[in-house]
């Protein structure tokens, strides 16, 4: 539907490729938004589990905004964890979990 989605005059949203229409989005189809930036050629989004809406922005860098400096590669990071140590920081975990890998 997303290639397909028009929305009209007020509340109609339509489907052009199969000729559907609806006054209103049905709760089964509705889904949660989250705030998102494009910048620095990634895209960034905005999470916080009470709803506050950014507070911040990550800085637009002047040399990849121009091309200068280009991304040739990938990092990534795995941390062996519970998910409340990884949400306490590191420095509050328990000596008796495994070493961070």
């Amino acid at each position: 539907m997303a290639v397909c989605y028009k929305a009209k005059t007020g509340s109609v949203i339509a489907c052009s490729c199969h000729q559907l229409f609806f006054v209103s989005v049905p709760e089964a189809a509705k889904v949660k938004s989250y705030v998102t930036l494009e910048r620095n050629g990634f895209v960034f989004l905005w999470y916080h589990a009470e709803g506050i809406d950014p507070v911040w922005e990550p800085p637009e860098i002047d040399e990849v905004a121009s091309g200068q400096w280009k991304y040739c590669g990938r990092s990534e990071h795995f941390v062996n964890a519970h998910i409340e140590v990884a949400s306490r920081g590191l420095k509050e975990a328990p000596r008796s979990l495994p070493e961070v890998v």
